[in-house]
């Protein structure tokens, strides 16, 4: 038998050794890849659009996941916009200023490039500069909707009925399709520096159960609101083709039972957040924090039930009278049973303190806790491993 030389037996062996992990290297990436694409098409057929972006899928996916595990990202309206002394000024927020980090996603409105009153070039280029510096500091995105009243041209407080006009046939449904179309023109060049489309959370018709909107419960019967949401939807998704955005469903408070959030539901196909919003419950005169836990479990229910996700859309008290508000108010609703909320948005300004404001400590220790999280405490959003 014919045997090797050491150093030729040695030389073999580590070769083979070599090969061998090359091979394992390559089936584990393989092995990955496959994991990811699975998740991936998981995750995409779960979506109100079908041919959504990856990126706008991963946040979905993210957000779910999240959720799932007992994780909340803490939102605000504006955050950037607007406090006290400055406005839209780079990398200032008071969440910053308290915490050392921004929020984990920034609430937004396409008021701006649909008023007919305003500079709307000017609104879509500092619209755009903050859905890219939030994106690439890798915090999510939301956009609500004030839309002014297509029929008198006045604000979204102008409660004269124009929702039967809006929809196909009416007399104001071309110029409704023009506002949705300069939406999915924003939606559209809200690109990454690599070219990829800016998810975003898109919350229309908000509050719908009141009647401070004119698309208010008082002023749109039940059956013509839910054609108006679905119009929105398939006209974006299908008709301009907008593959960067998930449809948020947010009405109000006024809602004690599943069957009473879905009163105006439009269809599971046409929605993947659930959400709501709050303010009047959090004051004296509202149902109070038990209230708005019960109202939250119901939307975490449906959730869990649907595969969406859950989300106290907008809500908080303005300038915060209860210096521990933050960890004996809000924390207790989002730690309750059976409540899991991918995030919970405050809206602008004085909802959130300012460093000097008595409640700005227990801010700061709301915001420590493991389970909230803050810009700098989110894996990569936009990105499925």
């Amino acid at each position: 038998m014919k045997l090797f030389p050491p150093q030729k037996l040695f030389f073999l062996v580590i070769t083979g050794l070599v090969i061998l992990n090359f091979f394992i290297l390559v089936s584990c990436e393989k092995s990955k890849e496959e994991h990811t694409q699975a998740e991936f098409k998981k995750y995409q057929q779960l979506l109100a659009d079908k041919n959504a972006s990856k990126e706008t899928v991963a946040l979905f996916h993210h957000l779910k996941t999240l959720a799932d595990s007992g994780k909340t990202l803490f939102g605000q309206q504006d955050y950037t916009a607007n406090s006290y002394g400055w406005d839209n000024i780079d990398e200032l927020s008071d969440v910053k200023a308290i915490t050392g980090s921004h929020p984990g996603l920034n609430s937004l409105d396409f008021y701006p490039i649909t008023n007919p009153y305003k500079d709307t070039a000017r609104g879509r280029r500092v619209l755009n500069k903050l859905v890219k510096r939030t994106y690439r500091n890798g915090s999510a995105i939301s956009f609500c909707w004030h839309y002014y009243n297509p029929k008198t041209g006045n604000n979204f407080y102008d409660t004269t009925p124009v929702v039967k006009d809006l929809l196909p046939q009416g007399d104001y449904h071309a110029k409704f399709k023009y506002s949705l179309k300069q939406i999915a023109s924003f939606a559209k060049n809200a690109k990454a520096e690599d070219g990829s489309l800016i998810p975003i959370i898109f919350r229309p018709w908000h509050e719908f159960d009141g009647s401070w909107f004119w698309w208010g419960k008082n002023h749109v019967s039940e059956e013509d609101f839910k054609e108006l949401f679905k119009f929105t939807v398939t006209y974006l998704r299908d008709s301009l083709e907008v593959r960067n955005f998930l449809y948020a469903f947010s009405p109000d408070r006024n809602f004690h039972s599943e069957e009473e959030y879905l009163e105006r539901y439009p269809g599971d196909e046409y929605i993947d957040v659930v959400g709501m919003d709050n303010y009047w419950d959090f004051t004296p005169e509202g149902e109070g924090i038990d209230s708005i836990i019960k109202k939250a479990r119901i939307i975490s229910t449906y959730a869990k039930k649907k595969n969406k996700i859950a989300a106290l859309t907008e809500g908080g008290v303005a300038n915060i009278p209860d210096s521990l508000w933050f960890t004996t108010k809000l924390l207790k609703i989002i730690n309750a049973p059976e409540v899991n909320l991918a995030y919970a948005a405050l809206w602008r300004g004085e909802y959130v303190p300012s460093p000097e404001h008595p409640s700005a400590k227990d801010f700061n220790e709301f915001t420590e806790e493991e389970n909230i999280l803050l810009q700098d405490d989110l894996p990569n959003l936009y990105k499925i491993e």
